[in-house]
């Protein structure tokens, strides 16, 4: 039996990881998997994965991946995917050591059952690990970083890199890093700091829609589940993959779409009277913010190590499928 450990199992990657990999497994008629979902519900939500609960393929574990008891009570596995950790701009730049201490002593838990269990594991970092300014987003580029607090998240995802690493070369662990592009799609709560999540949400309330920058400052976004279903792919032929490529962006490989261009796009689609406003400094940051001006991946590698995927979402289709989903939600 494949049995499956995801952390931040209540969070929005983690409840679409959980639901790809079951929907992967009851398709195809297998029967023979069990996911061990972990979180302490400090910001992911129940309600993500109630319709799991009492299915004999699922065990929700209510824990903290800082405490070595959760991982005790988790038990051998087979896969473990490593995404909790503290998320957002406001909570990461509220609390920085919280986010160093949880995202590194998370993940040396994480890789130490992973090599213990003598299970694969799947570490999620992040884009901001190429730093801010214009940077290149190769997967072989140093990482650079700001001053602000909000470079600790970035800054703990690469010594987390790093610990991954470690336990490749001590203990023969089999992982794969993903860095993560901006993903979205329904569901995504506006306080988690995701554009946009908030501008959907302030123009359903015919809020100002406010652009922080210049407007000009460029993102590509690719929607959960292309992002949850590449991951699960990587894991399945990850003995197939050299060790000096496991290292991927995970990304659409899609244009870039200025935060200008996306305010209006959402404010279109939502028949929304916003008004969309630029303001230079976001609130709380000051000057000393050094913000990426592009964060744009090709999905080069990705792909090349997966032929023949494509993520099935433009920045179109997913817009015009979150506003679906949630009127939905409205009438429902």
């Amino acid at each position: 039996m494949e049995r499956i450990a995801i952390t931040g199992a209540a969070g929005f990657i983690g409840s679409e990881l959980i639901r790809t990999i079951w929907d992967k497994n009851i398709n195809s008629g297998s029967g023979d998997f069990h996911i061990t979902a972990i979180d302490n519900l400090s910001t992911g939500r129940a309600d993500r994965i109630a319709p799991f609960v009492g299915e004999k393929h699922f065990r929700f574990l209510f824990g903290d991946v800082t405490e070595k008891r959760t991982w005790t009570e988790v038990g051998p596995v087979s896969k473990v995917y490593h995404l909790a950790d503290i998320v957002g701009i406001g909570r990461v730049t509220a609390n920085p050591t919280a986010t160093a201490r949880t995202a590194l002593r998370g993940i040396s838990l994480a890789t130490e059952h992973a090599a213990i269990s003598g299970a694969d594991l799947f570490y999620a970092s992040t884009s901001m690990i190429y730093g801010p300014g214009n940077p290149v987003t190769n997967e072989d580029r140093p990482p650079a970083f700001g001053n602000h607090p909000i470079w600790t998240y970035a800054a703990a995802k690469m010594i987390g890199e790093q610990v991954v690493h470690e336990a490749e070369r001590k203990h023969g662990l089999n992982a794969i890093i993903g860095r993560f592009f901006n993903v979205i799609g329904p569901g995504q709560s506006p306080d988690s700091g995701h554009v946009v999540a908030r501008f959907f949400h302030q123009a359903k309330k015919n809020e100002r829609m406010t652009v922080y920058g210049t407007g000009s400052d460029a993102r590509s976004f690719i929607h959960v589940d292309d992002a949850t279903e590449a991951i699960t792919k990587l894991m399945a032929k990850i003995d197939e993959i050299p060790k000096e490529k496991r290292t991927v962006n995970i990304a659409s490989g899609g244009q870039a779409t200025s935060i200008a261009d996306l305010a209006f796009e959402i404010k279109k689609i939502t028949g929304s009277k916003s008004i969309v406003q630029v303001a230079k400094i976001r609130p709380g940051f000051a000057d000393i913010f050094e913000n990426t001006r592009i964060r744009a991946a090709t999905g080069a590698r990705l792909r090349e190590l997966l032929p023949g995927w494509e993520a099935e979402q433009d920045i179109s289709k997913i817009l015009a499928g979150i506003h679906l989903a949630s009127i939905v939600r409205k009438y429902r």
